[in-house]
């Protein structure tokens, strides 16, 4: 336990925290930059999470990554007495996301979240138009109004569509930072979680 204590004190993104967490306060999205083990993936949840009162989310764009970052950040945290709940979800697993303050997913998951709740979306439209029956279509019609309604506050932005409206933000509304780690290993996940991010600002803006 001490080892651990005396491992994460010495990670240089430590002496950095408060111009950090001001920075992330501050701006909708930020752009970190450092080296390789620097502590950039296991602490940054922990920082943004003791000033989040909602979970902190991060990506990772391989499975054992987020595994073994989940591990790692739990034990840091019962080292050093920090009350956090740890979860992981990945395409095999999920964690219960009761009591859980950082969650470790990869990005696939977060990408089929995004297009699982789009799908949900144009599939009441359909309900709408196949209904016959009124107090039916009364309800599925009011869910749609609130999607579009969202869709004109959000610019009409598609991605940004997809965590609002008809039970919309789902298990996100309970989420205050979104960290897509690795974002310059450019791949096709990346690219859909940085213009989602971007987008989806504009509907939460508190994200």
């Amino acid at each position: 336990m001490v080892d651990i204590c005396a491992q994460v004190a010495s990670l240089p993104i430590k002496s950095h925290e408060t111009e950090i967490v001001s920075t992330v306060r501050n701006n909708p999205i930020t752009v970190l930059v450092g080296e390789t083990g620097s502590g950039k993936s296991t602490q940054l949840t922990k920082m943004l999470a003791k000033e989040y009162p909602g979970m902190v989310v991060c990506t990772q764009p391989r499975k054992v990554a987020a595994q073994g970052l989940a591990d790692r950040v739990s034990k840091e945290c019962q080292a050093e007495g920090i009350p956090f709940g740890v979860g992981l979800w990945v395409r095999e697993f999920k964690s219960p996301l009761n009591g859980v303050n950082i969650l470790y997913m990869t990005q696939g998951v977060l990408v089929a979240k995004i297009i699982g709740d789009q799908r949900t979306r144009l599939d009441r439209e359909h309900q709408v138009a196949e209904s016959h029956d009124p107090e039916t279509t009364r309800t599925l019609v009011n869910d749609v109004a609130s999607t579009h309604l969202s869709s004109y506050q959000a610019g009409d932005d598609t991605m940004a569509l997809s965590f609002v409206g008809t039970g919309g933000m789902g298990w996100l509304s309970q989420t205050s930072v979104v960290i897509i780690d690795e974002a310059h290993e450019r791949d096709l996940d990346t690219d859909v979680l940085l213009g989602w991010a971007k987008a989806v600002t504009r509907v939460r803006p508190d994200l």
